[in-house]
């Protein structure tokens, strides 16, 4: 007899009242660099998590300072060093949203790299230009059902419900990677391509089936973070850090889009990273989720941002 699987593509966590937080200005409980005292030849570091929970550091410089037309519109060229990153291979994807300091100064977070190139170079999206993903209007945004796949492997109803307008629409720019679990290679493949990231079907991304919700979590800047569009007997998420926290319970992460969706709910969790997996491609940090902890509801060109979980409360969902 086949058994019915359940994958919860909803949102756990929501705003108790988010009018009184969209618009008012995003202000770094880090201090912080201005843009313009930045210079080539300045010598910061990076906080991320390579392995567990604990955030180290590694050293970079700053190599150029890029102006572009569209958002951001401005990003920093550095170049990181150090033995942590001779041996992840350079920066890895789920680096994405690792503060940057200089002079103990948050001057932003790393957000771009380039696929089968030097993974040493990357792209710091300012810390101003990820406070803006706080300036956009609050939206109120529907989460689809919680979707029964019927059959051991579900893939045809999987494929539907990801890659439905719903969940799904816009223009996907920047490179990332999935991890997903619970799927076959087949609908990984049709995933991948319609999202237009890198997907590896390796356990890890979604974590335990039923994932608590921690309302007492301690965030710093650097923490390893996920990101879940399925959990429960389908995984389907992304590995990130966490940038900078407000005094209102306010986050920015990523420091890129995630989906360029806009206004969101996707769970954020607090998250473990096993390793960093060196690749020709771009390394990557194997990820896991341990706890819901928040939510982003911004999914922007700048980053993506939210709040953690002493700012919401439960939704209907199980």
């Amino acid at each position: 007899m086949k058994t019915s699987k359940t994958v919860a593509l909803a949102l756990l966590l929501f705003f108790l009242n988010p009018s009184l937080l969209w618009g008012s200005p995003f202000l770094s409980s880090t201090p912080t660099m201005p843009l313009g005292d930045v210079r080539p030849g300045q010598r910061g570091e990076a906080r991320t998590v390579l392995s567990g929970e604990e955030i180290v550091a590694f050293p970079l410089e700053v190599v150029s300072i890029l102006q572009r037309k569209s958002r951001p519109n401005t990003l920093i060229l550095i170049r990181a060093e150090g033995p942590l990153i001779e041996k992840t291979g350079g920066i890895a994807a789920g680096m994405s949203g690792s503060p940057v300091f200089i002079e103990g100064r948050l001057v932003g977070a790393i957000g771009y790299g380039w696929n089968f190139s030097d993974h040493r170079l990357g792209l710091v999206t300012p810390i101003d230009e990820m406070a803006g993903a706080w300036n956009w209007p609050a939206t109120s945004t529907r989460m689809p059902d919680p979707v029964p796949l019927a059959g051991s492997e579900g893939d045809t109803l999987l494929e539907e419900v990801l890659l439905s307008d719903d969940l799904l629409s816009g223009d996907v720019e920047e490179q990332m990677v999935l991890l997903s679990d619970g799927i076959s290679a087949r609908a990984s493949s049709a995933l991948a391509s319609r999202l237009g990231v890198r997907i590896e079907g390796l356990s890890g991304s979604g974590g335990e089936a039923a994932l608590p919700v921690e309302t007492d979590w301690k965030p710093l800047p650097g923490a390893a973070v996920g990101v879940l569009l399925a959990w429960g007997d389908v995984s389907l998420g992304a590995t990130g850090t966490l940038t900078a926290l407000d005094g209102a319970g306010r986050f920015v992460a990523f420091a890129h889009p995630f989906l360029s969706r806009g206004p969101v709910a996707y769970p954020l969790t607090r998250s473990v990273v096993h390793a960093v997996v060196p690749s020709l491609e771009a390394p990557f940090k194997l990820g896991e989720a341990k706890a819901i902890v928040g939510t982003v509801t911004q999914d922007r060109p700048q980053p993506s941002a939210g709040s953690w979980a002493s700012s919401l409360r439960p939704s209907p969902y199980p």
